[in-house]
């Protein structure tokens, strides 16, 4: 981290003022639209339906 820290300190000082702010553009980019996709409400692996294998039906318990 503390790599990083120094290589965009220097960035930030020595390249043009638009180079920072694109790269962090582009890096929330990368991290948003993942996030958006595997966090659909009817994502096969987070509905707990589509998980089970086939043939095993969802039992129901007798009181």
């Amino acid at each position: 981290m503390l790599t990083g820290a120094l290589f965009g300190a220097v960035f930030v000082r020595h390249a043009p003022i638009c180079y920072p702010p694109a790269i962090a553009l582009v890096m929330i980019i990368l991290g948003a639209v993942p996030s958006h996709i595997l966090g659909k409400p009817d994502s096969a692996w987070s509905t707990p339906g589509l998980a089970r294998p086939p043939g095993r039906e969802k039992r129901e318990m007798k009181t």
